[in-house]
């Protein structure tokens, strides 16, 4: 699916650089949203509705920011009882208040035992609930209009609920307009109830949200999810029966209306390209989260990571997308490693590398997991030449990396397309075990630092294959039978390999001669990828044909790939970000035994993926003072820290060219015409900080830098 997009920070007009102070450490990994930066939270209860409902707002204690974002949060019990005082949703509304959040817990009306037996009358008391709900933000964005006594920014709402509560915020938000209902009942209760946007009151201001938090909700129609709708992080027991986790009537099939849960949805907004988190409590019933402490802290810290990421998105928040940093670009640090046992379901083939870099203080690192060659019947975690470069030279730049080992088929195997299909199923869910290793550790010890949300998958020849099928195989409907119930005989999309219940959910793909067994599994919405290959391979073919094109083989196997050549023409047609390096006249994997091709792959990969680290880890590396925008320019700040004084240095001086400095509010604070290749500014009468320097000739930007002044 795609990455969220970001909207370019810095631009040519000071407006871009606009954001407020409280989210001036946005997108740094820690600080405000992110930690606990907030010891006591004040409260108040209002009645937010015209149907007389209370809402329960949380407020960081002694906070001064303005444009605070908000977090709407709604109870369960069955639309039957319940009220905002329930312990999950009080919980999290407390935890996300002292982070910085302004949240509230709402209640909302309710209905009888009686009504939820009939269909009409139990959609008359759900939809009186969504009215409720689009109430409660059209509340805030009323006050931020008007009183502004909570400080909010009304382009930053977002809702979600425990259970009903979660059922609630997933209609809300993923209903667009009355004409997508087509169920009569629905659009009766809908019309008797205010229409779309509801009768509860707070009109003429917008209800949207910005994104869904779903802890073990559901809808009722899985096509009224569509492109464009926001994003959703769910949670959900996959034995849950009271909402259903898949596709059923409600309440253990009491109640005649059905609920589509996580394990029915996510699918969509995958296949859609929805941005989206999901974590699964395998064999648990209905929100196991209650009553578990452990369960609970992983409910709250996903979401919380996953608004983070939201934040920085909606709020344009980052670095320049011209990225300056030397980190994830240059070689910077030496390395350790260590070996891990990746899984336990299994004795052998459960073993990794993890490759990081030494002493790195970093607190978010993106991960690269690398999967090695030998047709699935031969080759091991250590024994693939390209892997091993990579693993150590993207480590060296400040990745964490691992080579896996993974179950291998016998060579007769190679014969039988039926066993060799299940070979490699098994092979894909030994890399997402091994993906979820990493998405786990984030969850509890964080030994690696992994950010779950930067995770990228790659591999040479056959753990290319593993690779490109891991990464763009998101929809069981889209295949064929045959693939499908092999699927789902090992665990369907997550396999069966272990540490279930968290992501392997990838951003990237680097393929080094791999291939896809059908193009058509493609998704629109499918992740980048870096693709090399030789035209002339005889194993994994360049364009479709048959595997294993060589003596003593000479295509004895019945497995046919779409190589490089073929997906670059699907790639294109579907818009998908993708870069293919073809290496003319060469056979399989030709940078294996040549370092200059081995270089060659290495920077390309290397480029292909610094776009899209370096944007998002502002702390990837020292502040060094020097930026480079283009090929053509450089500039250098120094002393950096410094006190207040600090020398530009540019390398070609041109009249017209002007230094600008902004604080943290996006303020301009100082702007200096510069008269030769070093200029000397002084900002000694400015409050501490980071500052961003800009400069420019002629209105056009040449060079971004930051300083600290300290």
């Amino acid at each position: 699916m795609k990455l969220f997009t970001r909207l370019k920070w810095l631009g040519a007009t000071v407006g871009a650089l606009a954001f407020t102070a409280s989210s001036a450490q946005l997108c740094s990994g820690s600080g405000r949203y992110i930690d606990d930066v907030f010891s006591n939270v004040d409260t108040v209860s209002v009645v937010y509705s015209t149907t007389n409902q209370m809402m329960t707002i949380y407020q960081p204690q002694g906070d001064t920011a303005s444009q605070r974002p908000v977090i709407i949060f709604a109870h369960g019990g069955s639309f039957v009882r319940g009220d905002r005082t329930e312990g999950t949703v009080t919980a999290l509304a407390k935890n996300f208040a002292k982070r910085g959040y302004v949240t509230a817990s709402i209640d909302y009306r309710l209905g009888g035992m009686l009504d939820m037996l009939q269909a009409n009358s139990a959609f008359n008391v759900v939809i009186k609930a969504i009215s409720d709900g689009k109430a409660a933000v059209r509340y805030f964005r009323q006050d931020a209009a008007g009183a502004n006594t909570y400080r909010i920014n009304p382009n930053l709402i977002y809702g979600g609920g425990n259970s009903a509560g979660a059922v609630l915020f997933v209609h809300l938000g993923y209903i667009d307009s009355v004409n997508e209902v087509t169920n009569n009942d629905i659009k009766t209760a809908l019309n008797n109830n205010g229409g779309f946007e509801g009768n509860s009151g707070n009109p003429g201001y917008s209800s949207k949200i910005n994104a869904i938090v779903n802890l073990a909700g559901g809808i009722n129609d899985t096509s009224w999810i569509s492109s464009g709708n926001v994003p959703m992080v769910s949670f959900h027991g996959d034995a849950d029966a009271v909402v259903p986790y898949y596709c059923a009537n409600a309440q253990n099939g009491i109640t005649p209306v059905t609920l589509c849960g996580t394990g029915a949805m996510q699918p969509r907004v995958l296949h859609l390209g929805i941005d989206n988190d999901v974590l699964i409590f395998p064999g648990d019933g209905h929100v196991p989260w209650e009553g578990n402490a452990t369960k609970f802290g992983q409910v709250d810290a996903l979401t919380k990571t996953f608004l983070y990421r939201r934040l920085c998105s909606d709020m344009n928040i980052g670095t320049p997308t011209n990225c300056t940093t030397a980190r994830f670009r240059d070689e910077m640090f030496e390395i350790d490693s260590v070996e891990v046992e990746y899984t336990n379901v299994r004795s052998d083939k459960n073993k990794m590398d993890i490759f990081f870099p030494k002493n790195d203080t970093s607190s978010r690192r993106p991960l690269l997991l690398l999967a090695h060659g030998g047709g699935f019947t031969a080759g091991d975690k250590a024994s693939d030449a390209s892997v091993n470069y990579f693993k150590k030279a993207f480590a060296k730049r400040g990745y964490v990396t691992a080579s896996i080992d993974y179950r291998l088929a016998q060579l007769t195997d190679l014969v039988d397309s039926t066993k060799m299909l299940r070979e490699v199923i098994w092979a894909i869910s030994d890399a997402k075990a091994a993906m979820r290793y990493f998405s786990k550790d984030a969850a509890t010890t964080n030994t690696y630092k992994i950010d779950t949300n930067f995770m990228f998958i790659g591999g040479n020849s056959a753990g290319a294959i593993l690779s490109v099928h891991y990464a763009y195989i998101d929809d069981l409907n889209v295949l064929p039978s045959y693939v499908r119930d092999t699927m789902l005989a090992n665990g369907g999309l997550e396999g069966n390999s272990g540490n279930p219940g968290y992501t392997s959910k990838v951003q990237a793909v680097v393929s080094l001669a791999g291939g896809i067994n059908q193009t058509s599994w493609i998704a629109p919405t499918g992740v980048p990828i870096f693709m090399a290959h030789g035209d002339a391979d005889r194993t994994v073919p360049y364009y479709h044909n048959q595997v294993y094109r060589l003596p003593p083989y000479n295509s004895f196997t019945l497995v046919t790939l779409y190589g490089s050549g073929s997906m670059d023409t699907a790639l294109t047609a579907r818009n998908i970000r993708h870069e293919l390096k073809t290496f003319p006249g060469d056979d399989h994997c030709p940078w294996d035994s040549d370092e200059a091709k081995m270089a060659d792959i290495d920077t390309l990969a290397r480029n292909f993926l610094y776009p899209m680290v370096c944007s998002q880890f502002p702390d990837a590396g020292p502040i060094t003072g020097i930026s480079e925008i283009n090929g053509s320019y450089s500039l250098a700040i120094y002393p950096n820290p410094n006190s207040g004084t600090f020398n530009i240095r540019t390398d070609k001086f041109e009249n017209g060219t002007v230094a600008e400095v902004f604080n943290q509010m996006g303020q301009l604070v100082n702007t200096t015409s510069l008269k030769n290749n070093i200029t000397t500014l002084n900002l000694s009468n400015s409050a501490f900080g980071v500052y961003v320097v800009r400069v420019s000739t002629n209105g056009i930007t040449k060079a971004i830098s930051r300083v600290i002044v300290k």
